[in-house]
């Protein structure tokens, strides 16, 4: 539920700015670009996303682990 809760806020903090820029300017080449990118988010299936974010953050940058969410011990130690 906590990783739930997490990730949709985080969805809802980026998704309202960027989706208000792509429609404020869609005929600026930015606005085409996020709106490109966004067909293409919903394009690619969510497994594979997925795999490409955890070889990135977790096995890349080492920012999360690569092994699942600790529980819930609290928000700072599932950034380790």
């Amino acid at each position: 539920m906590p990783l739930t809760l997490l990730s949709f806020a985080l969805a809802v903090l980026v998704a309202l700015p960027v989706g208000f820029l792509a429609a404020y300017r869609a005929h600026r080449w930015y606005g085409a670009l996020l709106s490109g990118l966004s067909q293409l988010g919903i394009a690619v299936p969510v497994f594979w996303i997925g795999m490409l974010l955890v070889t990135v953050f977790a096995l890349k940058l080492r920012l999360l682990p690569a092994g699942g969410f600790p529980g819930r011990t609290g928000p700072s130690r599932a950034a380790r």
